[in-house]
């Protein structure tokens, strides 16, 4: 954290970064050891206000091996040929280095858990940590409390932990919900949720990009949420923190019954999926055992209804909710209460398996597929009801069957508005039959809305000779582009003299799709020769759902070209628009600056602005931008001759000198305003000035008998 305290905000970069374990400094012994933090040690909050430092370690007092080569050891308060004694946070983080290889070590040896996340190792730190002196965590000085081994690893009391660090969450508003049995009451109940978050702009005050939230809720229906605290215990009532990446709540006397916790994504702004870790201390929570179980939603077949006789392949995945491997077991596939099949795995706690199951069913009708886990009960795990998974499935004899080599087709243009598939269907049996095929409308799978968009075949009817094909072809009519999504179209194909169906489903996936556009007040911009011109065009997102892009300026040579509202200085080259609504806009600021050389009136150049769209499919747009150089007619007149007092029948010659600042040439047409008694003695010619000249001109002036004083112009 740095040596810098003991003022707020005092905790310098490296440690200031969100995904590090950030390590204060407290006393390693002497009076008030261990509970008293070090005076220099760093302290936070962060700029953006996040808490920092995460923990502390002992690091005042410290006494470490001596290099032989160690030879300056003034900042030693102890020394002697073997050992130096030093303070600061660069002693408490090798501490806090050590604790965590331990956690780490214990994590892949003792719980087999292989390579655990960095982010798992600072949820167990925090775990363990014991807050210093009075009950204020979390707080500027000390983070979450001083590294506790024991804690984090074998807590006492008859404490147990667990965790996950094999989770991730996709996008916002996902979550993911756990629920441990609290078999005593009164006790400590801590759960810590962390997260490696992606790396934020520089540009931006904050730098949270993907917001996670921690929800705990005890058997009586109250909710604590993560880092709201109050006298270094969770509190109710608080909101939500979107700042930390680390999130505690902590309950002192924990009701016995079911306590859920909830990992919540509040606000998903990277591209990429976020794993995260969680670590959880209680009584009754899961300790070193496995815990396999079938997880009944993965389970898949290759078609939608078996028939007899056609070969089927079976999905199902195995995880292990436990916190330690469970080492080689037993599974077995059964149908109808008859063993077909074993499969042997092992499991890492946290892990998942999947396993494929080749099945041809024999007889039509209501079946049961079994998958049972350890059936010959030998292993010893958590819980035995979760290890059996029955499925019911129809089973179909000979009839239609419907197939196509692109079940699921992705639309990558926005500008196309159809969509096609070749279905094949076929007779499976031996003898003819009439057939027919459904189309049903699209309906958009996430929200079950269904769409008024065309669908139509090729056919619909056919008589069909046996085991004979048709080729039909299956086409959506749709927007360009349609909202994000997928849109599922059920087909049934019907033996007509048999009354035996067959269903496919054929999807069309939109992924986000940007359509970029530029709209400006003028057919070419006006800009000045000499000074910037300021312009705000309109960035069109057409696209189908809110997308930001990147955009970037081009100019001419000699010129410049900025952004006056995009990041954090205006001027700069580059910029992002933010997330901009389907079929909105967003105001852009533009700043065009001439070059030192002053540039000719009706010159025309072309500025062109690129723009990549924050898409998993990056799209690329290039758009010009025609520019015109304004006319401007600008003279500078000085008088370079100095007039003392005249007689009234005196003459003087005046030295003028003119100096064109425009961008045209200018024929200049000299004129008198003259006292009484005054006359121009001198032609008065038409002047050619070219533009960025300048010329010297003489004129004499005559006084008459009743010449006067006044103004020359």
């Amino acid at each position: 954290a740095g040596n810098d305290g003991p003022n707020s905000g005092t905790v310098s970069p490296p440690a200031t970064a969100k995904n590090v374990i950030s390590v204060g400094n407290h006393k390693n012994r002497g009076s008030g050891s261990p509970d008293s933090i070090w005076s220099g040690s760093s302290r936070g909050p962060t700029d953006d206000g996040r808490i920092k430092p995460d923990l502390v370690a002992p690091g005042a007092y410290v006494r470490s091996c001596r290099a032989q080569e160690a030879t300056d050891t003034n900042g030693a308060s102890w020394r002697n040929s073997y050992y130096l004694e030093y303070t600061g946070t660069s002693m408490a983080t090798p501490n806090a280095a050590g604790a965590a290889v331990m956690v780490r070590e214990y994590l892949e040896e003792i719980a087999q858990r292989p390579s655990p996340q960095g982010a798992l190792v600072k949820a167990l730190l925090v775990l363990g940590a014991q807050d210093i002196g009075s009950r204020d965590i979390p707080n500027e000085d000390e983070g979450w409390g001083r590294v506790n081994l024991r804690n984090s690893l074998a807590p006492p009391g008859g404490q147990g932990i667990w965790v996950d660090d094999r989770s991730v969450m996709s996008g916002t508003g996902n979550s993911k919900s756990y629920s441990f049995n609290v078999s005593q009451s009164s006790g400590l109940f801590k759960a810590v949720l962390t997260w490696s978050d992606e790396r934020g702009s520089r540009f931006s005050s904050a730098q949270l990009v993907n917001d996670l939230d921690l929800e705990i809720t005890s058997p009586d229906g109250t909710v604590y949420l993560g880092n709201d605290f109050a006298n270094g215990r969770s509190a109710t009532g608080g909101a939500r923190d979107s700042v930390n990446n680390l999130e505690v709540v902590l309950i002192d006397n924990a009701a016995m019954g079911t306590w859920t916790l909830k990992v919540k994504d509040a606000q998903h702004s990277g591209g990429k999926t976020q794993p995260y870790a969680v670590a959880v201390l209680g009584h009754g929570v899961n300790d070193l055992r496995p815990d396999p179980k079938v997880v009944p939603e993965d389970f898949e077949m290759d078609v939608a209804i078996p028939q007899v006789d056609d070969p089927v392949q079976l999905t199902t995945s195995f995880f292990n909710f436990g916190n330690a491997k469970a080492n080689t077991f037993p599974i077995a596939f059964e149908v109808d209460g008859t063993e077909l099949s074993r499969r042997t795995i092992e499991l890492g706690a946290g892990s998942t398996k999947v396993l494929m199951w080749p099945w041809t069913p024999q007889t039509a009708g209501s079946t049961t597929l079994s998958f049972i886990i350890d059936p010959d009960d030998t292993m010893e795990e958590i819980r035995e009801d979760n290890n059996r998974l029955d499925v019911q499935v129809n089973v179909t004899a000979p009839g239609v069957k419907l197939e196509t080599s692109t079940p699921v087709q992705t639309l990558n243009s926005s500008s196309i508005t159809t969509t096609s598939w070749n279905i094949s269907l076929t007779n499976t049996a031996l003898i003819s039959t009439n057939a027919s095929m459904q189309t049903n409308q699209a309906v958009h799978v996430e929200t079950g809305q269904t769409m008024p968009w065309y669908v139509g075949s090729t056919e619909s009817n056919f008589s069909m000779e046996g085991q004979a094909s048709e080729s039909i072809f299956v086409t959506l009519v749709h927007p360009a582009p349609p909202a994000p999504g997928t849109y599922r179209i059920d087909l049934l194909a019907l033996d007509v003299d048999n009354s035996v169906d067959y269903p496919l489903s054929i999807d069309l996936v939109v992924p986000d799709l940007p359509e970029a556009g530029l709209e400006f007040d003028y057919q070419v911009v006006p800009v000045h020769p000499s000074e910037p011109t300021n312009i705000s065009v309109r960035f069109l997102n057409n696209g189908n759902a809110p997308i930001g892009y990147d955009l970037f300026l081009e100019a001419p040579a000699g010129w410049q070209a900025g952004f006056t509202n995009l990041g954090s200085e205006g001027g700069a080259s580059s910029g992002s628009t933010g997330l901009i609504s389907s079929e909105s806009f967003r105001a852009v600021g533009l700043m065009f600056t001439p070059p030192q050389v002053m540039t000719a009136a009706g010159a025309e150049r072309m500025m062109k602005l690129t723009a990549v769209s924050q898409t998993e499919q990056q799209e690329l747009v290039v758009f010009d931008i025609p520019i015109q150089v304004m006319t401007v007619r600008e003279v500078l007149v000085n008088v370079e001759s100095s007039i003392g007092t005249l007689r009234p029948d005196s003459s003087i010659t005046l030295r003028y000198s003119i100096e064109h600042k425009g961008n045209i040439d200018l024929d200049l047409t000299p004129s008198f305003e003259l006292p009484t008694g005054w006359s121009v003695s001198s032609s008065l010619e038409v002047v050619e000035l070219p533009w960025a000249t300048s010329k010297n001109l003489l004129y004499t002036l005559e006084a008459g008998n009743n010449a006067r004083s006044g103004q020359i112009q």
